[in-house]
């Protein structure tokens, strides 16, 4: 049983998904099994087979909306189609044929509300939110104007959906909230070992560049100090060009060397910018050599 859990929540909490694919799952996978509960309370209470046969239909185009989804990676697509369908389709027509205010219905509005706001992104969201919004003021309208759309319910059917829908949807909220505790505790977490080693990259950046500092360039400095002492004595001209090359050699390792560690101050904003002439011919020179 519990590697059939963990197995599950693997599922929904695959690290190679995206956050949206991962809320989709779990929203998709809750609202699925929160409308079969919804189906079975309502054949209970007797509900209008109209109703039943609806959220029935809404199971299924859902489910393989959901199926077609996940599959092509459309997460966004499906989850616009899924909100459009639920907030003019499905809440409306729950709400005429469920007792309208005297129902459950409400409480599905919100859910579906909330679904929008979890799921949808960027500017459809906003354009759903207010749609819906005026959609469910009509549909409150043409209830109270114009009863006779709506399908009557029992007191005794009102107050056992009302409840019974108050708890599921409760619980889906729930399940959505803590889903996004535990995503974010996690992503906290891998943010703080992300940190760390970032900082631990940084300490071993400093430990080569003072190594890059002292046990490189002090023998550098000290070649080209010998090899200098090499150019003054009395020696044939071969031996005088190639202690010229070493040198020339030399001194562009050390300028390599600085640069590298000029990289360094660049990095923590000491690097100072300083001002100075140069020989453009010795410089081609260097670098034919």
């Amino acid at each position: 049983m519990r590697k059939l859990v963990e197995k599950v929540i693997q599922k929904f909490n695959a690290p190679s998904m995206t956050l949206q694919e991962r809320l989709f799952r779990l929203i998709m996978f809750i609202g699925l099994a929160a409308l079969a509960v919804g189906i079975v309370t309502g054949i209970i209470n007797g509900e209008d087979d109209s109703s039943t046969f609806t959220l029935s239909a809404a199971l299924v185009l859902f489910g393989c909306i959901t199926y077609l989804s996940i599959r092509y990676q459309k997460i966004q697509l499906g989850a616009i189609i899924i909100g459009v369908i639920i907030l003019f389709v499905v809440m409306p027509f729950n709400f005429f044929t469920t007792g309208g205010i005297y129902g459950g219905a409400s409480s599905w509005f919100l859910l579906a509300i909330v679904y929008v706001c979890l799921l949808i992104e960027k500017k459809i969201k906003i354009v759903l939110l207010l749609c819906g919004v005026a959609w469910d003021a009509l549909c409150y309208y043409l209830a109270f104007y114009h009863s006779e759309y709506v399908v009557p319910h029992t007191m005794k059917m009102a107050y056992s959906d009302s409840f019974v829908s108050m708890v599921t949807v409760a619980a889906v909220i729930c399940g959505m909230i803590a889903f996004q505790n535990a995503v974010f505790k996690a992503e906290n977490k891998l943010a703080q070992e992300q940190k760390k080693e970032i900082e631990e990259l940084n300490q071993m950046q400093n430990r080569f560049f003072s190594s890059m500092s002292h046990e490189i360039r002090t023998p550098i400095n000290t070649i080209i100090g010998l090899n200098e002492m090499i150019l003054r004595e009395n020696v044939s001209d071969e031996v005088a060009k190639d202690a010229a090359d070493i040198q020339s050699a030399s001194e562009m390792l050390l300028a390599l060397i600085n640069d590298i560690l000029d990289m360094s101050k660049i990095e923590s904003g000491k690097m100072d910018i300083v001002s100075t002439t140069y020989d453009t011919g010795a410089m081609l020179s260097d670098l034919v050599g």
